[in-house]
């Protein structure tokens, strides 16, 4: 059986008519190859970053695609509780680290954006009910109390005849 580097096999594949086969023999070639391999490969010096992934050879492309869905382990644990972030922030900051696959696609940039924008609405929505519905429980709550105190007067008024 022949060897194939994991490049040349990538070159292959993104040159194939069918996408299942495609992957099916970039699956193979990569089979026992370190993820160490399959990362982007560092420089001495920084090469200015392209605007788009398109912009990237085959083999760079299926790097920066690979590296999407390598996620290091990190057993470190914080000595304080983490903060809660809220989604919207989560998804910018996605945004800003895909921003190079988003530009190959107008559509899908547009799309992220719209997304971004409505979470940060509804956010600010539930923010908007939060305070609202503090207010409202308070009113329920004293209301709820003036009722009761009612009640009990006349029952108090009962028994006294």
């Amino acid at each position: 059986e022949r060897k194939v580097s994991a490049g040349t096999a990538a070159a292959a594949a993104l040159e194939a008519a069918d996408p299942k086969e495609a992957v099916d023999e970039l699956a193979d070639s990569l089979v026992g190859t370190p993820v160490e391999e399959m990362k982007p490969k560092r420089q001495s010096k920084p090469e200015p970053k392209p605007k788009s992934v398109l912009e990237l050879s085959g083999e760079e492309q299926l790097r920066e695609s690979i590296g999407l869905f390598l996620d290091p382990l990190d057993h470190d644990l914080a000595r304080v509780v983490p903060e809660r972030e809220a989604f919207s922030a989560v998804l910018e900051c996605s945004i800003r680290d895909h921003e190079r696959f988003l530009r190959a696609d107008k559509q899908m940039e547009e799309d992220a954006r719209a997304i971004l924008r409505r979470q940060q609405e509804a956010e600010a929505a539930a923010e908007d009910d939060g305070v609202a519905g503090e207010i409202t429980l308070g009113a329920e709550i004293v209301q709820e109390q003036e009722q009761e105190q009612e009640a009990q007067k006349e029952k108090d008024v009962q028994k006294r005849r």
